[in-house]
């Protein structure tokens, strides 16, 4: 998560939450792994925003299907890995 007035793509792609009184976007192209025993203490719950967490990742994921599609024309270097649709 990255403070509020961090330039986004869009809404959906993007979506902001209150997390301990700090207002903060989900940026899901710069989400990483990160081991549990990283983690500091817990401060809250998401939860209740779960679909918008699940469509900013759908957002990423189909648009990254959509885009290696467009590019995989012939004589491109971007093939699709589960072949063609």
């Amino acid at each position: 998560m990255l403070p509020a007035n961090t330039p986004t793509v869009g809404r959906r792609m993007n979506p902001t939450f209150q997390v301990d009184g700090v207002e903060v976007v989900l940026h899901p192209l710069d989400m990483v792994p990160v081991a549990v025993d990283q983690l500091g203490v817990r401060i809250g719950s998401l939860a209740e925003h779960g679909q918008s967490i699940c469509d900013a990742l759908d957002e990423l994921l189909v648009g990254l299907g959509a885009n290696l599609r467009t590019r995989s024309g012939a004589g491109s270097q971007f093939k699709e890995p589960w072949g063609p649709t």
